[in-house]
């Protein structure tokens, strides 16, 4: 996965405990289950039991590309039959089935009133909230978000996301890079040896 699929270490992490959860609802050794190992037995232990317990089509499907990437390799080194691979089959996921619901634009600007002291907590969560709501971030990248991300000449935002991609560039909405300088200036520590923004 890490040399030929060029992988993140993130995603290469969730597909072993993907296998680890499979392997620990397998009671004989790993070798012998391997090689007696029928489509109708992994159809009974990889869905049944998923759906038993409720898991999320997500899940489910996390589940299988995991399970689908092991056995293809268990194939080439002969560990089972032929064709297991393609015998898992994953539920169908339609494109926008869970988009979160977003608050209204009313609702962002009510919050965002809600910020308009002078107290440090205001200012900081005033650039936070226009982060978020500007620009859609998730609030694991307004954690992660570093001072070097911005380009202050070049009025740029850039983000990097934690999945493998490029480097995506936005303008810095005039609104935002004030709110930020405001909290740059009056309420992050001058000193901090931190590089995150917040």
């Amino acid at each position: 996965m890490r040399k030929e699929q060029g992988l993140s270490e993130t995603t290469i992490y969730g597909r072993r405990r993907n296998l680890q959860k499979f392997f620990s609802q397998i009671k004989e050794e790993p070798g012998q289950f391997l090689i007696h190992l029928t489509p109708v037995r992994l159809d009974a232990i990889q869905i049944q039991k998923p759906r038993r317990k409720a898991y999320s089509p997500h899940t489910i499907c996390d589940r299988v590309t995991a399970l689908r990437t092991f056995f293809r390799y268990a194939e080439c080194q002969g560990w089972c039959r032929a064709g297991i691979a393609n015998c898992i089959q994953a539920p169908r996921i339609y494109k926008h089935a869970t988009l979160p619901s977003s608050p209204t634009w009313e609702d962002v600007q009510r919050l965002l009133k809600t910020t308009e002291g002078d107290r440090p907590s205001d200012i900081r969560d005033r650039a936070i909230i226009l982060l978020l709501a500007v620009y859609g971030l998730r609030n694991s990248e307004v954690c992660h978000l570093r001072l070097e991300d911005f380009d202050w000449e070049q009025e740029t935002l850039h983000l990097k996301h934690s999945k493998l991609g490029p480097i995506q560039r936005f303008p810095l909405v005039q609104t935002v890079g004030q709110a930020l300088v405001r909290y740059l200036k009056e309420v992050r520590p001058r000193h901090s040896t931190y590089r995150e923004v917040f």
